[in-house]
């Protein structure tokens, strides 16, 4: 399999995990909104950067699907950006260990949801806990894609088994980390 086609399918297990994700986190959030819900912050930031004369005109043509419509917008733009950001870590694969991608990948996504919510509401407060149970989430997320990739690149077949071992341990933390911290939350 080329380079290419392996990017290509990292993106796609990328933006696959990141829908599961979206999933995961919608049900947190609404059993604590504290937590904050990525797609819903990407519709604040756009609703809060709209020109005031296209809002109003999405809104007169869409009436109250405009707010749903947007909103699935946002999600969507997430699940490409988890998908870009997958094929960003394919692309250093040859480089860093595999832990070292899946912290980068989530470190990332957490920082790009501290960013995108801070520009979308800096008054709405949330928590340590909240924050703390998405970066959980987002360190499961990643270990899960990178592992994945690995995976279908022929990435563990390459390394001996120790090494396949402790992604796969890696990956099982990662996600006892993330349902804890999803229970904590």
């Amino acid at each position: 399999m080329s380079k290419h086609q392996i990017s290509i399918i990292a993106a796609g297990m990328g933006a696959l995990a990141t829908a599961g994700l979206l999933g995961v986190l919608f049900v947190a959030h609404q059993i604590a909104p504290d937590i904050p819900f990525p797609a819903f912050a990407v519709t604040d930031l756009i609703i809060r950067l709209a020109p005031g004369a296209v809002a109003t005109a999405g809104i007169e043509r869409l009436g109250e699907w405009a707010r749903p419509i947007l909103r699935w917008v946002g999600a969507l733009i997430v699940i490409c950006t988890g998908g870009g950001l997958a094929a960003l870590a394919d692309a250093l694969r040859t480089r860093p260990a595999a832990w070292i991608r899946a912290a980068g990948l989530a470190v990332g996504a957490f920082f790009l949801t501290v960013a995108v919510r801070t520009a979308a509401g800096p008054d709405l407060p949330v928590g340590p806990a909240s924050w703390a149970a998405l970066l959980a989430s987002y360190v499961a997320w990643a270990s899960a894609v990178v592992w994945a990739v690995g995976r279908v690149a022929g990435e563990s077949a390459q390394g001996d088994a120790a090494q396949a071992t402790l992604t796969r341990r890696g990956f099982l933390i990662g996600f006892a980390a993330a349902a804890g911290g999803l229970a904590a939350g």
